[in-house]
């Protein structure tokens, strides 16, 4: 039994047999189709059957494809990570430079590392919106396909240039399919940029805190803050306060006190020295390390773990959309129609026997003009002709009579409309009766 999960390159390989089986005859897929469904659990779940279903006829061209397409879009997250990393490490070298001579300012760094985060989460969390949501907010949507331009999860594609020919041309006709059906597929290609930045912003902000850790073990770092702006103490105490709740439970020293605040200000640089904002406490060196703690828990908890957070969030969407976008193919449902259907053949096999002389069906596609000629009743049975007047039109061109009789039976008729239906046809001076029904019916 196959997994119950399907995957991009099972969507992928899905596409390809579904292409292929358009080169192939009816009688041919649906008597392959019976064949293989009497293998698969009828019970199991739709997404399962194509899964069993797709095992059965996926030759290793077509599996190829799907590989190289998830194998590409896995390479595309695998160097957005590594470029995570690589800025992540090089913006916190740049925040947290020190040099002995001016602290590295606690402000400066949530503001880089914290503000500007929740301003970027809350963009993608409006981009993430259905673009139904988009129409109720005027300009939104404009101004949100502009940024999306420039999320991480688009350079997947500037990848794609670089992957050998053949992962290139798999990939870029999938994105073409996508571009078709994108009732069915835009979800996925959607959801698959936003797993991406989201992959790239996690190793960002995982380069972002091991490179704070590192710099606080290994080197004599100081912390303190300062403004432009006429902030007080008991202000910024109030902040630091606040950002701490969500640890300071569990580890009081990284909440920074009234004193440590208060000793660690500082106005500008002078011969060296700093203007703290309280000169006559005595001036411990010591004191400017304190701030560490509370600025790595910031960093985690307000940086890494919503990164996170989304990018679990991207993922389980991306793997629902895949899984959507799996049953819902074009073609998807005429295949568990064939694999759960009866088989039917409307002709016998082998060598073929003229009807009968008396009595017996035939397809009115076989029939002769001579055969349909002549005083003939026609009986519509459960409208298997459809309507009248397109019935005629089929008859006329195998060449039977325009004005012969055409009678409704059957279907959603009752016996006394049948019955009634029979009479009408016996006191028709007609040399046969032909009875006109869907090839599987008896």
């Amino acid at each position: 039994m196959a997994r119950g999960r399907a995957t991009l390159a099972e969507l992928i390989d899905l596409q390809a047999r579904l292409r292929g089986d358009a080169e192939l005859t009816v009688a041919q897929v649906r008597d392959r189709d019976r064949r293989i469904g009497r293998k698969i659990d009828p019970q199991a779940g739709a997404e399962a059957q194509l899964l069993e279903w797709l095992e059965h006829v996926t030759d290793e061209g077509a599996a190829g494809a799907g590989r190289r397409v998830a194998a590409a879009h896995r390479l595309g997250r695998f160097v957005l990570g590594l470029l995570g990393l690589v800025l992540g490490a090089g913006a916190a070298g740049g925040v947290f430079h020190y040099d002995g001579a001016h602290p590295v300012n606690v402000l400066y760094v949530l503001g880089i590392f914290i503000g500007i985060n929740w301003a970027l989460l809350g963009v993608w969390v409006a981009a993430m919106l259905p673009t139904a949501w988009r129409r109720y907010v005027p300009g939104l949507g404009g101004i949100l396909e502009s940024l999306e331009t420039l999320s991480p999860g688009r350079w997947v594609a500037a990848v794609a240039r670089w992957l050998p020919q053949s992962y290139r041309e798999t990939l870029l006709s999938f994105h073409g399919s996508v571009r078709g059906q994108e009732a069915r597929y835009g979800r996925v290609s959607k959801w698959a940029a936003a797993e991406a930045s989201q992959v790239f912003a996690v190793a960002f902000y995982a380069a972002v805190v091991a490179t704070c850790l590192g710099l606080v073990t290994f080197k004599d770092m100081a912390f303190g803050w300062s403004t432009t702006l006429d902030v007080s103490p008991r202000q910024v105490e109030r902040l630091a306060t606040a950002l701490a709740q969500p640890w300071v439970w569990g580890w009081p020293e990284a909440a920074p006190g009234a004193e440590l605040i208060e000793r660690t200000q500082y106005f500008r640089w002078h011969d060296g020295r700093a203007a703290v904002g309280n000169p006559t406490q005595p001036d411990d060196p010591r004191r400017w390390g304190g701030w560490w703690p509370f600025v790595l828990m910031s960093l985690v908890v307000y940086g890494l773990v919503p990164r996170m957070v989304t990018w679990a969030i991207a993922r389980a969407r991306f793997i629902a959309a895949v899984r959507y976008a799996f049953v819902h193919a074009p073609g998807a449902y005429a295949v568990l129609e064939r694999l759960s259907g009866p088989l039917v053949r409307t002709a016998g096999e082998g060598v073929e026997h003229p009807p009968p002389r008396r009595g017996g069906a035939i397809p009115v596609e076989r029939a002769s003009a001579r055969e349909l000629s002549g005083r003939t009743v026609f009986i519509n049975w459960a409208g298997a002709a459809g309507e009248e007047q397109g019935a005629r039109k089929r008859l006329d061109h195998l060449g039977a009579n325009g004005e012969a009789p055409m009678l409704e039976a059957g279907g959603a008729r009752s016996p006394q409309e049948d019955v009634r239906t029979i009479e009408a046809a016996s006191r028709v001076p007609a040399s046969r009766i032909i009875v006109l029904v869907r090839a599987w019916e008896p």
